[in-house]
């Protein structure tokens, strides 16, 4: 979901050019504490944020403003590495609502046994 996974860097094919001249809509969402996002209030504290933090905040602000700015009903999300992961905990916690259908890649569906 990082620009820097998407965009076209050093000769490397950009997924996000392809899939844009394939006809999609593309939007690359930067979460909280990392990228051009809005620095967190108090300083030193860039991870303070949890997957449901994301998953119950953030991605249903995005999922609304880019129905609202495209007048689509429902969208399709491809998530990189955490990208995907906020992606399975809000289809868990939340169910599909306005996600047509996702698509992940590098996301691990566990992280570490006890």
């Amino acid at each position: 979901m990082s620009r820097h996974c998407w965009l076209p860097h050093r000769g490397v094919p950009s997924v996000a050019r392809e899939l844009q001249r394939r006809g999609h809509s593309l939007w690359i969402v930067e979460l909280r504490g990392s990228g051009r996002s809005i620095p967190p209030a108090k300083a030193g504290k860039k991870w303070d944020y949890s997957f449901t933090d994301y998953a119950d905040l953030d991605v249903p602000a995005v999922l609304e403003k880019v129905r609202e700015l495209t007048g689509a009903s429902s969208v399709d999300w491809v998530g990189h590495s955490l990208g995907g992961m906020v992606g399975y905990t809000r289809l868990t916690r939340h169910g599909a609502e306005s996600i047509e259908k996702m698509v992940t890649l590098g996301s691990p569906l566990e992280l570490g046994k006890e």
